[in-house]
């Protein structure tokens, strides 16, 4: 593999940082650039690029050779299908886990304690009379739909809290220390009546659009809840809307959605069951997360550089 000659850096790193990139290569030409600015001809003049740009800015480059993401999903390039030929392109898995998972866990207490319903007191100015019965995370069964960098992490958090823990995968594994048991998807319809908390944690692909679908939502138990931090188009919106509404399930948080953003007037936003938050449990706001991303970067022109295995390249027929 060839050595990189201009290396775009959309990254906002700090000289540490700057300087430990460098060193793996010093005979590179490393441009620093803000990602909002960055212009579409200094985009054409680099072989890598760290950091994320929109599908169309690479699409038919001659010269890209390697283009590292910060986002742990690539469906846009899956979509747009027009990725440079003979370039790879990797992503930014491994740096959201934290992150999301403490998003998960936190989304689980709020309907699980119903503390969302205080809040909507709180707002009144009212004291209010209690939410009834209320239930936890210990003793939990949840299920984990997607046991990645975020259904793993999530996994670590949740079993330390008691819950046991019930992984699917794409393909058959053994199951971490922290994970109870593990089935692939196939086992999915004798799973999902168990469970008393499903996660979803899946990229967007043909094989995992309306994974829960109208069939399955009736399934679940009527006080189970529902967490998406994947991609909204692995739940039926609708089947789930009608689920909540009619007092199918007890609930759902929903971190994405189908479509995507949510139009202003639909149901969902009125559920007194349901929590949506704008696509930002992974977002940068957590500087640990930054960091993290750019660890990953780093390690990944090493390996480059270095002609060794990469981290997290991405499978255009896997479509992930």
């Amino acid at each position: 593999m060839p050595k990189a000659n201009k290396v775009l850096v959309l990254f906002n790193m700090n000289e540490d940082q700057k300087k430990r990139l460098e060193a793996i290569n010093p005979n590179a030409n490393y441009i620093y650039e803000n990602p909002d600015t960055v212009t579409k001809e200094k985009i054409d003049e680099s072989d890598v690029i760290l950091g994320s740009v929109a599908p169309a800015a690479v699409a038919g480059s001659k010269n890209l050779k390697w283009l590292q993401l910060w986002s742990a999903g690539s469906d846009r390039f899956q979509q747009f299908g027009k990725f440079p030929e003979g370039a790879i392109l990797t992503n930014g898995t491994g740096g959201y886990g934290l992150t999301i998972s403490e998003h998960t866990i936190a989304m689980i207490i709020m309907l699980k304690r119903k503390l969302h319903l205080h809040y909507l007191d709180q707002l009144e100015g009212k004291w209010g009379n209690g939410v009834g019965e209320i239930s936890s995370i210990y003793g939990s069964k949840i299920l984990i739909i997607g046991l990645g960098d975020l259904g793993t992490e999530f996994a670590k958090k949740a079993k330390a809290m008691g819950a046991y823990i019930i992984g699917v995968r794409r393909s058959q594994k053994p199951a971490p220390e922290f994970v109870d048991e593990v089935y692939t998807v196939d086992k999915l319809d004798e799973l999902l009546p168990q469970a008393d908390v499903i996660t979803v944690s899946v990229p967007d692909t043909d094989a995992t659009r309306h994974l829960l679908d109208k069939k399955r939502l009736g399934m679940l138990k009527e006080n189970a809840v529902i967490i998406n931090v994947g991609r909204g188009g692995a739940i039926d919106t609708e089947a789930l809307s009608e689920a909540l509404e009619e007092g199918q399930i007890g609930g759902a948080a929903l971190d994405v959605t189908d479509p995507e953003p949510l139009p202003s007037d639909h149901k969902l936003w009125t559920l007194p069951n349901v929590l949506i938050t704008p696509h930002s449990s992974g977002n940068h706001n957590l500087p640990e997360t930054y960091r993290r991303l750019i660890e990953i970067a780093i390690e990944n022109y090493g390996y480059y550089t270095n002609d060794k295995p990469m981290r997290n390249i991405v499978d255009f027929n896997r479509q992930y």
